[in-house]
């Protein structure tokens, strides 16, 4: 502790300041220059003439979502928990389970069955197209208000493949700097030809950044440190979480719980 000028003297020096200028430029030629900016700029808007610590600034650059479309009434556990992962390392985000709120808007429809076949074929009929694209658009929405520079995606089935490749276009064409991550079980063969890696094929396309194959909590947080050779970060080869006790319980804190049909949350899953 600094309990008075005598003593901040002797912390802080030539070097600390070097040393925090080195990070910034990190954060910056990771980040990119466009998002740095308005994540520098959203920052000093919401805490001028306050105090405030390092995960206040890191705050506004992650959000983690659930894609849909996974036809469930619980919260789905993802986002929830990698933002759990990420607080234990010091790091903030936000956490939305963007499945719930587009299920709402899709079970409002009364081209509902029309509409859930553009998840599972990708086919729109003429008549919910612009329903279509009013889902891409709120759902693009919803995750760049906070000025993301990473963006996790959780996909858990293959059912929300089809929405995540129109999710992704719309986001790097609104926000290019954005780092897109995908994971999820959703993500290993597409949906359309089995024999292609959907997350191995948006990489390629340039429309994600990286991919995380296996268990996530780990490489995810590892990713956000720029540890882009953790094992399963765009590779088959993972590594399998050995003790679940040691993770963190969910944090389910952003999610508007009264929302959903089903008033319960999940603690922790099998893995198989």
């Amino acid at each position: 502790d600094v309990k008075n000028t005598d003593i901040a003297e002797t912390h802080f020096d030539e070097i600390v300041y070097e040393k925090g200028s080195s990070i910034l430029k990190q954060m910056y030629y990771f980040i990119g220059d466009s998002n740095f900016s308005k994540g520098l700029k959203h920052y000093f808007e919401k805490y001028q003439w306050s105090n405030t610590v390092f995960n206040d600034f890191i705050h506004q650059m992650i959000v983690i979502s659930s894609v849909p479309y996974t036809e469930t009434d619980a919260p789905l556990l993802a986002p929830a928990l990698l933002k759990s992962c990420l607080t234990k390392s010091g790091f903030s985000s936000v956490a939305i389970d963007l499945n719930r709120e587009i299920l709402d808007r899709i079970n409002q429809h009364p081209d509902k069955n029309k509409i859930v076949n553009f998840f599972r074929t990708q086919h729109a009929d003429d008549d919910v197209c612009d329903v279509v694209g009013d889902l891409i658009d709120y759902a693009a929405d919803r995750i760049l208000k906070y000025n993301p520079t990473v963006v996790g995606l959780s996909l858990l089935t293959q059912d929300c493949q089809f929405f995540t490749v129109w999710l992704c276009y719309h986001l790097k064409c609104l926000m290019p700097d954005v780092r897109i991550v995908l994971g999820g079980s959703g993500i290993k063969s597409f949906i359309a030809q089995s024999e292609i890696n959907f997350g191995e094929s948006l990489q390629q396309s340039n429309m994600i950044d990286a991919y995380i194959n296996g268990d996530g909590e780990h490489a995810f947080v590892e990713y956000v440190k720029g540890n882009i050779s953790y094992p399963g970060i765009n590779s088959n080869q993972w590594l399998p979480i050995k003790d679940l006790d040691h993770l963190p319980f969910a944090d389910f804190s952003d999610y508007s719980l009264d929302h959903y049909p089903q008033q319960a949350i999940t603690i922790c899953d099998s893995r198989g």
